[in-house]
């Protein structure tokens, strides 16, 4: 059995929120967090374990225990989570920006989840590095909207923020809209063509 490579040390899960934590394999999957503990049952080969909502918080451990064989998670948090989506404004970094270095700040309870491109042949999602707290040291490479935004939230509200980075510089914009909505940006294909 396998549990799904987003989580790993230093997850931040939704507040207020069912907390669904999922993989694949045959058997049975037991996960804790916080004193509750729900069991679960594969599928047609997967597995979804639901705990419940709760507020803002941790650090916690979590324990996934996957057919006898026990994982442990650390620096488990649950606040708010956004998803920086989109084009190369989204993988703008912040080392690439005007920031200066001063306002680069290592904060345990913000961290960040890098979704890697797609390649053929590659794992769908790669879990390498996982979710990253923010550290001065490595925050450069960060998206520089995500590590702002994050930033800003962690002063407003003080609760722990989750940033997942998705980004494809150079994609077409439709890409990344509801299919009702990409249709009003689609160019004819001799125009794409042209464009290009």
């Amino acid at each position: 059995m396998k549990l799904a490579p987003i989580f790993t040390d230093n997850t931040v899960f939704a507040k207020e929120r069912p907390i669904r934590v999922f993989g694949t394999g045959k058997g049975k999957a037991e996960v804790s967090l916080g004193g509750e503990t729900v069991r679960a049952s594969t599928q047609n080969g997967s597995w979804l374990a639901e705990l419940s909502p709760r507020a803002a918080g941790g650090p916690y451990e979590m324990t996934v225990v996957l057919d006898g064989e026990k994982i442990i998670l650390k620096n488990v948090y649950v606040g708010d989570v956004y998803l920086v989506a989109g084009q190369s404004n989204a993988e703008f970094t912040l080392e690439e920006s005007n920031t200066p270095h001063t306002e680069y700040v290592s904060d345990e309870k913000l961290s960040c989840f890098f979704v890697h491109r797609p390649w053929i042949g590659a794992e769908p999602m790669d879990t390498s590095p996982g979710w990253q707290p923010a550290d001065e040291s490595g925050i450069g490479k960060w998206s520089a909207i995500g590590y702002l935004t994050g930033k800003y939230i962690r002063g407003r509200t003080s609760r722990p923020v989750g940033i997942v980075s998705c980004f494809q510089g150079a994609s077409v914009i439709e890409s990344w809209l509801p299919p009702e909505h990409a249709a009003n940006f689609r160019l004819p294909d001799e125009k794409l063509y042209y464009d290009h």
